[in-house]
């Protein structure tokens, strides 16, 4: 009899509260959303100014470009290579968004565009891949550091279009003596906006320009997530985060950064952006009237990156090979302090070996005058 009559006021209890709860919802439910939604909008304002203060991002939107360098920007970094070994990075471009090395008074001047192996900070500029190249072409040449300039641009991500674009900008106001292009093999599936569009690199995608024949302009991803990636919403850290976060598991499941595609399909993509990127080659390489030369930042001989020395001397590169040999060499686990941590990049103690090799090349082909 006892247990019955708890569980009958137990009962008549839960029933109190539940309309308790029930009234009040229905009251109070607009104060209540309103006021969390209030809350959630200023933690996320709070971390937003948080990390744009703690952590600033050295590139910025663009319309044209869609993601770029932000000009006279200066931070440092630290970075760490695969074997755990720290360092610092010193990081700056100069007013028109290029990293440099050197003075812009010296005689011999070497403008270099690619993507993050160019562009990001994974080396101070002093030390990045393109610094080391002057270095040894000094030595080469029987010329002093100081006789050489160089300027690196370009972008995380980049594909050909985008350095064409730049350079379309820059041609007016540089005038190099050499003109180096860093190349890597996602440039093929970056330059087509069919291949591209099946990538988890969403914010890549959705912000890229893409070259179509008889367009007349660049063609950008349509609709309103695109619209929204490309607006200053799409500049929230937190949306990048998170953006991130989800391409990092499509990465795992998917074993890269593409989904799941028919070998046919593929096939096609492949065919078309070899082209493709042949045709944005040659354009970009009639941007400047210095010797042009090539270089490769993946050694990897499949799919449309086969080809990759081919199409570049039909563009009238003189590609290089040398550099990218010497990658195909390394075995990461077994030269761990050439690789940054993400294992793809180079570290400090990488982009001097890298760079020295180019140097070497270049130096070989005189296509530069020495004392």
């Amino acid at each position: 009899m006892a247990v019955a009559r708890l569980l009958f006021y137990g009962y008549r209890l839960a029933q109190a509260r539940a309309w308790w709860v029930m009234a009040w919802t229905r009251k109070e439910v607009g104060i209540v959303f309103g006021l969390s939604l209030t809350l959630l909008l200023l933690v996320c304002l709070v971390a937003e100014v948080g990390l744009a203060l703690l952590r600033p991002a050295p590139v910025q939107r663009d319309a044209l470009l869609g993601w770029k360098l932000k000009a006279n920007y200066q931070r440092e970094f630290a970075q760490q290579s695969l074997g755990g070994a720290t360092y610092p990075v010193s990081f700056a471009t100069n007013d028109q968004g290029l990293r440099v090395f050197g003075s812009a008074a010296a005689p011999v001047k070497i403008l270099v565009l690619g993507d993050s192996f160019t562009a990001d900070p994974f080396a101070s500029n002093d030390r990045m891949w393109y610094a080391a190249m002057a270095k040894r072409l000094a030595a080469r040449l029987n010329r002093p550091e100081r006789d050489f300039y160089v300027m690196g641009g370009g972008g995380g991500g980049w594909g050909t279009y985008q350095n064409l674009l730049l350079s379309q900008e820059l041609a007016p106001r540089l005038k190099p003596d050499l003109f180096v292009l860093q190349f890597c093999s996602n440039d093929f599936q970056n330059n087509s906006y069919d291949w591209e569009s099946k990538s988890v690199a969403r914010g890549q995608f959705m912000r890229r320009p893409f070259f179509i024949a008889g367009a007349g302009h660049p063609q950008y991803a349509q609709g309103l997530l695109a619209s929204i990636y490309r607006s200053i919403l799409g500049e929230s850290r937190l949306l990048n985060r998170v953006d991130g976060l989800i391409g990092s598991m499509q990465v795992r499941r998917y074993g890269g950064y593409t989904q799941p595609l028919s070998p046919q399909l593929v096939a096609g993509y492949e065919s078309d952006s070899v082209a493709l990127t042949q045709t944005l080659l040659t354009r970009l390489r009639r941007a400047y009237r210095a010797p042009a030369v090539m270089v490769n930042c993946d050694s990897r001989k499949v799919g449309p990156n086969r080809y990759w020395q081919e199409i570049a001397r039909k563009a009238g590169f003189i590609p290089l090979g040398a550099p990218s040999d010497f990658l195909r060499s390394l075995k990461p686990r077994a030269r761990n302090d050439v690789f940054n941590a993400d294992g793809a990049h180079l570290s400090e103690e990488g982009n001097a070996l890298y760079g020295a090799i180019v140097g070497d090349a270049i130096a070989s082909l005189r296509l530069l005058p020495s004392r």
